[in-house]
């Protein structure tokens, strides 16, 4: 929603007034003005939609490179880490980077 150059001007002033508070501003333009309430912070009812090709990429990408962070999976799938991680949740899986710390020799496994 696009809002007139005197609504602006009203929120501004309306956020001085309510001593800096995004949340009371809101409350209280929305009171004065009983429209779609844009500036309402509202919480998301439910998960996002995660589609089953997003979870099937995101798994393929594991599947190739194991020891991928869901950071670099994000970026290489372009699907954002708030929607890698429950896919991860989905299949049983847990956002960790496999390493190897320590080489191990012949005498190791005795």
């Amino acid at each position: 929603m696009v809002y007139t150059l005197i609504e602006r001007v009203e929120i501004i002033f309306m956020f001085g007034s309510e001593g800096r508070s995004a949340l009371r501003s809101a409350a209280v333009f929305n009171a004065r003005h009983q429209r779609e309430s844009v500036m309402a912070n509202k919480k998301r009812v439910g998960q996002r939609a995660l589609d089953e090709a997003a979870q099937i990429e995101v798994l393929g990408h594991f599947a190739a490179t194991p020891t991928s962070s869901v950071r670099k999976a994000a970026t290489i799938t372009g699907i954002s880490r708030e929607t890698v991680r429950p896919a991860f949740k989905l299949h049983t899986f847990y956002p960790h980077k496999m390493q190897i710390l320590q080489e191990l020799t012949e005498n190791d496994y005795d």
